[in-house]
């Protein structure tokens, strides 16, 4: 059985809608629904009715089977259950009604390996972090994602601002030279004036964005050799590690995947970021017995809608006990 599924994937700094066929899937951004962005304070309802308008908007004419949407603002099952329920209103507005319902999730619950009888563990550093795993007896662990006062550690806020902090400690005096501070400088137009103008001023994405927008720079230069570059990376790093930890659980890493993913982490310039997480992990004697990157999650969110559609997963079966793991089903009568 094939159809047609509408996705949604949205992580901390931008959203995707994608129209899947069961052969190809068309993508298009869209702006952020993270409900700390963009002035640092969208109030999640503003955001429920964001995501709602960008599933209007991308469905034509042709019968719609499952929407499936993987957010970050899906905090909890209430939560997922509203944005679930907005979006099945719309679609209802414009006699859309998927077929198989309207499933929402949090962003890393596709992440997770949902095959029977397999272990998984998650780790995502992106703007913020985010830890998860599944045993083979389906018991499951969720760490961090609190948002970036509460943890994120390691992740690309928390990684920018040590950057910035560190290259203005080394323009002011109050700490050792870096390479860091040219390149904080050159966000401001050379001066430092204008590095706090780009910080705190209303530009785009929001302030924590802007300063997320630093960590890629802190990574450049680790490889340069710049010691206090090098020294942050390590400690994001081991903040990695000790999520993954955290998660573990019953699990034995030998028999399960790692799946190691996140604007930061992934990138081209996070690969010694990802050296480092192994290098300590295998420190603690760690060793998964598979571990991968992916770049990029709407790939997994297709992989899961095509699941549901032809019947391989349940989605009753992605909510789980105690709602670490965020998840919603609607289907309205047709």
């Amino acid at each position: 059985m094939t159809g047609r599924a509408l996705l949604l994937e949205g992580g901390g700094s931008s959203t995707w809608v994608g129209l899947d066929d069961g052969c190809s899937t068309s993508w298009r951004k869209t702006s952020t629904l993270d409900p700390h962005s963009a002035a640092g304070y969208i109030r999640i309802q503003a955001a429920i009715a964001e995501l709602a308008h960008v599933v209007t908007t991308g469905v034509d004419s042709h019968p719609l089977t499952l929407v499936l949407a993987g957010v970050s603002i899906a905090s909890n099952d209430i939560v997922a259950g509203d944005i679930a329920n907005d979006i099945a209103r719309h679609l209802l507005n414009h006699n859309a009604d998927p077929a198989h319902g309207v499933v929402v999730l949090n962003d890393i619950v596709p992440l997770l390996d949902w095959t029977p009888r397999t272990s998984s563990v998650v780790a995502i550093c992106g703007t913020g972090t985010g830890y998860a795993s599944r045993s083979s007896t389906g018991a499951v662990r969720r760490a961090s994602a609190a948002e970036y006062v509460l943890s994120d550690e390691g992740g690309g806020f928390d990684l920018g601002l040590a950057g910035l902090r560190a290259a203005t400690r080394g323009l002011d005096g109050r700490g050792p030279t870096t390479a860091l501070t040219e390149v904080a400088l050159r966000l401001g137009g050379g001066s430092f004036q204008g590095l706090k103008e780009f910080i705190y001023g209303p530009g785009a994405g929001g302030l924590k964005q802007r300063v997320a927008s630093f960590a890629p720079a802190v990574l450049e230069v680790s490889r340069t050799g710049d010691g206090l570059a090098t020294a942050l990376v390590q400690e994001a790093a081991r903040h990695i590690v000790a999520g993954i930890l955290a998660v573990l659980g019953e699990i034995a890493p030998i028999e399960a995947t790692l799946t190691m993913t996140g604007s930061v982490l992934c990138s081209e310039d996070g690969r010694y970021l990802r050296l480092l997480v192994d290098e300590f992990l295998c420190e603690q004697k760690i060793v998964f017995g598979k571990t991968v990157s992916v770049p990029d999650a709407r790939k997994r969110l297709t992989e899961m809608a095509r699941d549901i559609i032809t019947g391989h997963l349940d989605s009753a079966s992605l909510s789980t006990m105690s709602g670490c793991l965020p998840a919603a089903s609607v289907r309205h009568p047709r």
